[in-house]
């Protein structure tokens, strides 16, 4: 990834203008991702949690309620 002078300007001159109005310094990061995780332990995560509960009523005596204040 590549910037040309002129962008570089740019970039400086409006973090220059937005730091003018505040007390915080900005900084400026290009990067090819925000983050080398994917969506899937979000997903499994999510999958879990939602079936865990009927997993519960079906193979104990627990009542629904109580399961779902634990």
């Amino acid at each position: 990834m590549s910037v040309s002078e002129e962008d570089r300007a740019r970039i400086a001159t409006a973090i220059r203008a937005a730091e003018a109005k505040t007390s915080g310094e900005i900084v400026c990061v290009l990067a090819q991702a925000s983050t080398d995780a994917t969506a899937l332990p979000v997903f499994l995560a999510a999958l879990v949690s939602l079936a865990l509960p009927w997993v519960l009523v079906g193979l104990t005596k627990m009542s629904v309620h109580h399961i779902l204040v634990l």
